[in-house]
């Protein structure tokens, strides 16, 4: 379509513009004369895109939204020495001997001077030259092999990587928050720069597939909305999934069994087969029991309980007060009510710290919050109807790296299941797009 071409056309100029530090847009007439169109055509074409929230203007020139908001990053490209590594000596002597001549040097002064000092240049020049083309090789290799594209979105981060048909990650792009339901259009263009940052080295026509696994993507149409969206802009045929089932495949590699996250929220998945299985994750008002989220808001819990029960402010309570820098625990009333979820679970380290200094009430929270993940995976446990030796993997930093809710998870789970395998590993969850290729793809390796 020629709109299309007309945004790549945009798209290039403003990434040269973005590197040399001053964005400028482009002009009808370059357009025109680049796609060897009428200029009036390109106008209205520019009118498409801004209606279709990709470009504005300014000064009467089209932008790209996402450069401007300098979330693409381009590393300036070394350019290839147009002079001989000779030319480059005679500038450096010449240099150095005005340099040296101002100073009050003269002859065999500045010419025993610069002996070691040009040894020293070229040897520094050549190595230059050999990392350059190094990287040319690398880079090379690269344009010829085929991938997949693994994008695991949250309300954070998004994170493009590259895998090739070996499993061994050759590029990443990482940009801001995919979850569409934080911001749709912020969230499009986010996953859309990962990617883009991500095949910046590598041949696009070279992608096998791209698997996004993205937070928010089951609720309503996302799913149609972001396949669609990546379909528009890549070559490349797209599946998206939830980033519970990305990651799952990623820690359990492809086969099957649960994953029980915790983080500023908790869920427990399972996979048996083709079924996907669930217990948990139901936001912090329905559940999100052994969370961050529920962490922080049964340490306030107990801080409320024991000031209307006229107990003294235990050393949890100060702690958290000190945190927040609120004086007393009637005051903490408005942050519940005017915080979002990531601020109220922020006071995760502080129960820990209370914790590690022999606060009870912190270690019990801690211990509670373990048990609930292990209660969720238990249900999922027998949602799955499972009766051999199970693989059970953890993601999250709750559960993860939080040590008193871990040994509280595993010793319930010893009591509730018994027989399974734990699998603890630091994966990134895009790794799961190379082990769903495997099956979907039928991929030799």
């Amino acid at each position: 379509m020629r709109h299309e071409a007309v945004y790549d056309v945009i798209k290039d100029e403003c990434r040269k513009q973005y590197v040399l530090g001053e964005i400028k847009g482009i002009d009808a007439k370059t357009v025109a004369a680049k796609l060897n169109m009428y200029r009036p055509n390109v106008v209205k074409q520019f009118k498409k895109l801004m209606e279709m929230n990709l470009i504005y203007r300014r000064e009467g020139r089209p932008v790209l939204y996402y450069v401007d908001l300098s979330t693409i990053e381009y590393e300036v490209k070394s350019l290839e020495d147009k002079e001989s590594i000779s030319n480059n000596i005679d500038k450096f002597l010449k240099t150095k001997t005005e340099n040296l001549s101002t100073k009050g040097f003269q002859g065999e002064e500045i010419k025993n001077k610069l002996t070691n000092e040009l040894e020293n240049y070229i040897e520094n020049y050549f190595q230059v030259i050999k990392s350059r083309n190094r990287m040319k090789k690398i880079v090379n290799e690269l344009v010829n092999v085929e991938y997949i594209i693994g994008i695991d979105g949250g309300g954070t981060k998004t994170e493009a990587v590259a895998y090739d048909l070996n499993g061994n990650k050759i590029s990443e792009g990482i940009s801001g928050f995919g979850n569409i339901l934080v911001n749709k259009e912020e969230g499009l263009k986010n996953i859309e720069i990962s990617v883009l940052k991500c095949i910046k080295d590598l041949d696009e026509s070279k992608c096998l597939h791209i698997y996004a696994g993205l937070a928010g993507a089951e609720t309503g149409n996302n799913k149609e909305i972001i396949k669609s969206y990546i379909e528009e802009r890549f070559p490349v045929s797209v599946t998206v999934v939830s980033d519970a089932d990305l990651a799952i495949n990623a820690l359990l590699k492809g086969e099957d069994g649960i994953l029980t996250i915790s983080g500023t929220g908790s869920i427990s998945c399972g996979k048996k087969g083709k079924e996907s299985f669930r217990a948990g994750g139901w936001g912090n008002i329905l559940g999100d029991e052994g969370s961050g989220y529920f962490i922080a808001i049964e340490a306030i819990k107990k801080m409320v309980n024991d000031n209307d029960d006229g107990k003294e402010v235990s050393y949890l309570s100060k702690k958290v007060l000190e945190e927040l820098k609120i004086k007393d625990i009637p005051s903490m009333i408005k942050f519940v009510y005017s915080s979002n979820k990531g601020d109220i679970a922020a006071l995760v380290p502080v129960v820990v710290r209370a914790a590690d200094a022999g606060d009870e009430n912190a270690a019990h929270i801690l211990k509670e919050a373990g048990s609930h993940l292990a209660r969720i995976t238990y249900k999922t446990y027998k949602l799955m109807n499972l009766k051999e030796n199970v693989s059970i993997a953890v993601k999250g930093s709750i559960l993860t790296k939080v040590s008193l809710v871990k040994e509280s998870f595993i010793n319930e789970l010893n009591n509730l299941i018994g027989d399974y395998i734990l699998v603890d590993e630091d994966v990134s969850s895009a790794k799961g797009a190379y082990y769903m290729a495997l099956k979907d793809l039928k991929i030799n390796i």
